[in-house]
């Protein structure tokens, strides 16, 4: 027996994966074949492309891949053999260099060398092809699944990791740029349920980086299967933003990204998350700002976790979300100064706490936060923005005295 179009997922080494998956996959058009252990398959009743694509980003996922499953029980392999290659004959023509992986993800009596054997004599007695295993035009892939083999069309590697929510919450400090976007991933892989916070600092932020920040954060986590979660904007009033400027111009930067550690701090306290996750770019300069974070760390107890971002997109593709990221020019409120060096971290420490900052962390993040709920619906993002349009001149007032 034949089943068309199937979306196979290779998981993680966490089987609770395939559980949770299993409750997903009506909302993405497919009907749950089996599940065992590491593996689900599951029948499409739409795009198997599409639906691949988004089973992608759920954490804990290696590897979806998408064809049509092939049927092992009771025949002999120079009959599977010829069920198999009839699914390829669309893929091949004249002259054609072919060559067939496989690969057993579960224990079976077919051995992947001797089916490899098996298909590759039928092809070449079907077709005018050559078989090429340095440089195919065409390569073909078998997957063996214990009693069937799936012809693989294609597949997407997923995000890994381990399940979300294992590890308990974590805050991840957003900017709404690619490394962040990166960043908030690599929380939800680490095992962690993340919680973007986005800070707009005053009337110095550009508009379009708000409506990036929101907009991606959201699609990240409806991508991610957190269509229930949250995130959070946070408004520095004018007055923070001149006590910052105020700071020795080689330890502005330091002092805000000293500030931003604190308020991720508290919230992870107040909302008892196990961490902090922030993206430091490895541009010259910007890997000093790691004092800042590493001293909030001693002060506060909650641990900073720093994925290192290269500038390699280390998610899935989506249309919507390089649509989102492609808005506007990228934006940076303090640049590092070039004359800051470890020997002056006392220094920046007494300046830091003479400067009041500190003690205005409780009440940023009492009085100036806003919490954007995330729904499941195709316009998340939009009514997440339209959200936070609404009570962003309240977040202003609250502060206009500062």
């Amino acid at each position: 027996m034949t089943i068309n179009l199937e979306v196979l997922l290779v998981l993680s080494t966490h089987e609770d994966i395939s559980r949770d998956l299993v409750k997903g996959f009506s909302g993405i058009g497919c009907d749950v074949k089996f599940t065992r252990g590491r593996v689900i398959l599951g029948s499409c009743r739409g795009n198997s492309m599409e639906a691949a694509r988004k089973i992608s980003w759920y954490p804990g996922v290696d590897l979806v891949g998408y064809g049509v499953l092939v049927s092992l029980g009771g025949k002999d392999l120079g009959a599977v053999a010829k069920e198999l290659v009839a699914h390829m004959n669309t893929g091949m023509t004249p002259g054609d260099k072919v060559s067939v992986y496989v690969e057993q993800l579960e224990g079976s009596d077919v051995m992947e060398a001797d089916l490899r054997m098996a298909v590759m004599a039928e092809i070449v007695s079907r077709h005018d092809v050559i078989v090429d295993d340095e440089k195919p035009d065409k390569l073909f892939t078998l997957l063996i699944l214990r009693d069937s083999v799936l012809i693989s069309f294609g597949y997407i590697r997923g995000v890994g990791g381990l399940p979300v929510g294992m590890l308990g919450d974590a805050v991840v400090l957003y900017s709404g740029n690619r490394g962040s976007v990166s960043t908030l991933i690599a929380a939800a892989a680490s095992g962690y349920r993340p919680l973007p916070l986005f800070v707009e600092i005053g009337k110095r932020t550009p508009p379009t980086l708000i409506r990036k920040a929101v907009m991606s954060a959201t699609t990240v986590l409806t991508n991610l299967g957190l269509g229930c979660g949250e995130m959070l904007v946070t408004y520095l009033p004018d007055g923070v933003v001149r006590s910052i400027e105020a700071l020795p111009r080689w330890m502005r930067a330091w002092g805000f990204h000293r500030l931003l550690a604190c308020m991720a701090a508290e919230l992870a306290d107040r909302r008892g998350a196990k961490a902090v996750f922030t993206g430091v770019s490895v541009e010259p300069g910007y890997l000093s700002l790691l004092d800042a974070y590493i001293a909030s760390q001693a002060v506060r107890g909650i641990p900073f976790i720093f994925p290192v971002l290269t500038g390699t997109i280390l998610f899935p593709q989506d249309e919507e979300l390089e649509r989102v990221l492609d808005m506007g020019d990228e934006w940076r409120y303090i640049e590092p100064s070039q004359e800051w060096s470890s020997a002056r971290l006392v220094e920046a420490e007494r300046i830091w706490r003479a400067s009041g900052l500190d003690d205005r962390v409780g009440s940023l993040v009492e009085r100036a936060m806003y919490r954007i709920k995330v729904d499941k619906s195709p316009v998340a993002a939009y009514r997440a923005l339209d959200g936070y349009a609404s009570q962003r001149e309240k977040l202003e007032k609250a502060f206009e005295d500062a």
